[in-house]
């Protein structure tokens, strides 16, 4: 006997790492979000270096749902959200016809992504006696080619300090873009008496990594703060995003602003 179809079945799409602990957290991701959805379906998959891959999990999804939300796991509007996972729904979308498909924009920058940036900003600077107004914002993305996803960081490090009372506010990249951690943490040390925005010098820099997950990137940043030492300043890392719970609810609300539009973001017809 053929089971019977899910009316709606959410697929979440991470990147994919070949650190499976940060698989992993995409993994308790999904569960505590199929939680909130119950009985809702609630299944993941990967972009990369993990399983299953997207074809798999795409057409895993659309022989068991008549309905299927995808929820990219990522940060920004860069090429995997462009192109990448538009492409592997329109690709199983062809061989499913009968299936409506639609997906969610990146998590973004706004103002719930901020709020827990905050609180990962508040949890590194547990203890510290210095006012933010001294303290160096350093905010890491991830990188690459898209200069519209590069620009959103910087942008969004102008943001946080301005909301913070940080006294100044920098970006680095992981990959392509630049400068690179190092360089900047080195701007920061070896020049630690630059003013910041309220003419107090910097004693302090806290890195924030605008990254969901444990993985190459991250392991390499926490390696390179580590190694970074300047006399008179003081480096604190932050956790990534994925560290806490708060990621279900930010995906929770990219489904509602789905349901909320209903089928006008449907990617497929």
């Amino acid at each position: 006997m053929t089971a019977a179809l899910a009316d709606e079945l959410v697929l979440l799409i991470g990147h994919g790492t070949r650190i499976e602990a940060g698989n992993d957290q995409l993994r308790a991701c999904a569960q505590a979000l199929a939680a909130a959805l119950a009985p809702l379906p609630v299944a993941h998959c990967f972009i990369e270096l993990a399983k299953p891959g997207m074809p798999e999990g795409l057409t895993a999804a659309a022989a068991t749902a008549r309905r299927v939300t995808v929820l990219p796991v990522v940060l920004l509007a860069a090429g995997h959200a462009r192109r990448d996972i538009p492409a592997a729904v329109a690709g199983v979308a062809a061989r499913y016809p009968h299936v409506r498909f639609r997906t969610a924009a990146p998590l973004g920058t706004g103002a719930a992504m901020q709020a827990v940036l905050l609180a990962r900003l508040a949890a590194a600077e547990a203890g510290a006696t210095l006012p933010r107004s001294e303290i160096l914002l350093l905010v890491v993305g991830r990188g690459g080619s898209d200069r519209r996803a590069n620009a959103a960081v910087a942008a969004l490090a102008r943001r946080l300090q301005r909301r913070a009372g940080y006294g100044a506010a920098a970006v680095a990249y992981c990959d392509v873009a630049h400068p690179d951690l190092p360089t900047a943490l080195r701007q920061a040390c070896v020049d630690p008496l630059a003013p910041g925005a309220a003419g107090n010098r910097v004693r302090q820099v806290v890195v924030l990594p605008f990254l969901l997950f444990d993985g190459r990137l991250l392991r390499r940043l926490r390696a390179e703060v580590a190694s970074a030492a300047a006399p008179g300043v003081t480096l604190r890392l932050a956790e990534p995003i994925g560290a806490g719970p708060e990621l279900p609810a930010l995906l929770l609300r990219q489904w509602a602003a789905l349901q909320a539009k209903g089928d006008a973001l449907a990617c497929c017809p």
